[in-house]
């Protein structure tokens, strides 16, 4: 009896954890995506606005880092990267104005 109330135990112990193991699953992915997301941002970035760090807040349009051109290629990226499809509902410039807005975005049309 001892060894069934054991095993018991430690899948009840098992059981509790996975909300716990889902929840740091899903931020440390939030995280890998936001760093590929900003990987990408510095690759369309404008030359002459450099910026040694890129703030999750940050108004990518408003604070110079990027022009209209660079938008165009954000939504390609998001249509290829994340299978995200603007032809049916446009595109909201708000969902565009900053890496934390992309993010919610991403997470948005993924059913994340």
């Amino acid at each position: 009896m001892t060894g069934a109330c054991e095993r018991a135990e430690r899948r009840s112990e098992r059981t509790k954890s996975r909300p716990i193991r889902n929840f740091l699953e899903t931020i440390m992915e939030r995280e890998k995506t936001k760093s590929e997301l900003i990987n990408f941002v510095r690759t369309i970035q404008r030359p002459d606005c450099p910026l040694d760090d890129i703030d999750g807040d940050l108004s990518l349009v408003k604070s110079g880092l990027i022009d209209s051109l660079a938008l165009l290629q954000i939504i390609s990226y998001l249509e290829q990267t994340y299978g995200i499809d603007f032809r049916e509902k446009g595109v909201d410039p708000a969902d565009l104005a900053s890496v934390n807005a992309i993010l919610e975005l991403i997470e948005r049309e993924s059913g994340a």
